[in-house]
């Protein structure tokens, strides 16, 4: 799609508005453009608000990367109510904004504008590796399983192999540091609890 996008703005850029093989190539890498988006980010952005009820507050580079909160089943309907308002709000923006970005009398960017709508084809790549979790041929409670027992999305094609184990068999690297953790935490803990027992004795 960022490719696509890019020629559309190289050929716009190197010639006149009268030329028509470029504007042939304009209108045709603007189809392959949304063949791709129609059949990737179209529907995979509400396949994905169908299949998760959980909300992220995504902190890896601040604290916990496993920081989240999970929604009851019964607010999916208010949630994917308001993935779609949030939608539509951002479709009302972007058409908003092109005649600002488009006409001679504001930005006037013309065929420039489609290094913009590149640009963010790429960013969509990072935000696709980094927070889209693979769910393919998962249920609704497989899904849920895989956001507990995985904390990056980046990972999830390896946490899909411990579905279903019970609480603890997961062998990821990271769920094994964790437990880890938890026991010399629980280690630490009984000297104290040793001695207020002492004390009380």
């Amino acid at each position: 799609m960022g490719i696509s996008q890019y020629i559309v703005a190289a050929c716009g850029v190197a010639t006149t508005l009268n030329n028509q093989a470029s504007a042939a190539a304009q209108f045709a890498f603007i189809c392959i453009y949304i063949s791709f988006f129609a059949s990737t980010f179209g529907p995979g952005a509400w396949v994905v608000t169908g299949e998760v009820n959980h909300v992220y507050f995504w902190s890896n580079f601040v604290t916990s990367p496993n920081l989240f909160q999970m929604f009851p089943l019964k607010m999916r309907a208010k949630c994917l109510s308001l993935t779609t308002a949030s939608n539509w709000l951002f479709n009302w923006l972007i058409s908003f904004i092109i005649p600002y970005l488009l006409g001679t009398n504001y930005a006037n960017l013309g065929s420039n504008v489609f290094w913009i709508w590149g640009g963010f084809c790429w960013l969509s790549v990072i935000f696709v590796y980094f927070l889209v979790y693979e769910t393919k041929g998962l249920s609704l409670e497989q899904v849920n399983e895989l956001y507990e027992i995985c904390p990056k999305a980046w990972k999830s094609n390896e946490a899909r192999e411990g579905l279903g184990k019970p609480a603890g068999e997961f062998i990821g690297k990271e769920m094994r540091l964790k437990q880890q953790d938890a026991e010399m935490l629980e280690e630490a803990d009984k000297p104290e609890e040793r001695k207020l027992e002492t004390i009380e004795d």
